[in-house]
């Protein structure tokens, strides 16, 4: 999710983990808290010496298109911000079943903007084998069903793709479901750039995964 935005801290009103047993749950991360539903959690938005690194990237590229000022992307991408806390909404679960959950992004990039996650913790895309390509397929079955649902009709002009990492603020695998492509913001046609070195469209991905041997 790509915002660094302040907000209040707000809590979830569910009031306990759903799972039995914690298997495929991590207890540091954000997505596993939010899929199995744990009150007070809270989305900390702390800005890494390397996600810092990034942004800066990020801001020589604006300079560069639109001759922005230093001083206005500065601003926004500060690193002595670190200690701010972005808030996570109340969690409307728009989907969620024993191995996918789906929700949306607190800070849209596009007028539907939706995150797929599997339920059970999963990393990022890097970590991932040939075994898990029916999970990512899946993801996708359930991202084009709630922009259906969302009367999205068009499927032509959607995104749908991960933050290769290091560009992804969390590690729990996480889909971006972005409708209409053609009207997604001028940040987030950065952050959510087709053949850039941090976005990677789940066609890309598959073929990459389907490219590793059993054992990889």
């Amino acid at each position: 999710m790509a915002s660094s935005e302040v907000g209040e801290v707000t809590q979830l009103d569910i009031s306990k983990r759903n799972m039995a047993t914690d298997e495929g749950y991590d207890k540091k991360c954000i997505f596993c808290k939010v899929v199995n539903k744990e009150m007070g959690t809270e989305l900390l938005h702390c800005v890494s010496q390397l996600l810092y690194a990034v942004t800066h990237f990020l801001k020589r590229l604006f300079q560069k298109l639109l001759e922005i000022e230093t001083t206005t992307i500065s601003h926004s991408f500060d690193i002595n911000e670190c200690h701010s806390v972005l808030s996570l909404p109340m969690v409307s679960f728009m989907i969620q079943d024993e191995e996918i959950s789906c929700f949306r992004d607190i800070k849209p990039g596009a007028p539907h903007h939706y995150l797929i996650v599997p339920t059970k913790h999963v990393g990022n895309c890097k970590s991932l084998t040939k075994a898990h390509v029916p999970l990512v397929q899946r993801m996708v079955e359930v991202g084009k069903e709630i922009l259906e649902k969302n009367n999205v009709t068009d499927l032509s002009d959607v995104r749908f793709g991960f933050h290769w990492p290091p560009f992804c603020s969390v590690s729990h695998l996480h889909l971006h479901v972005l409708a209409p492509a053609s009207q997604l913001t001028f940040i987030s046609r950065l952050f959510y750039r087709l053949n850039s070195y941090w976005f990677v469209t789940v066609d890309q991905l598959i073929e990459l995964l389907n490219s590793k041997s059993e054992t990889d």
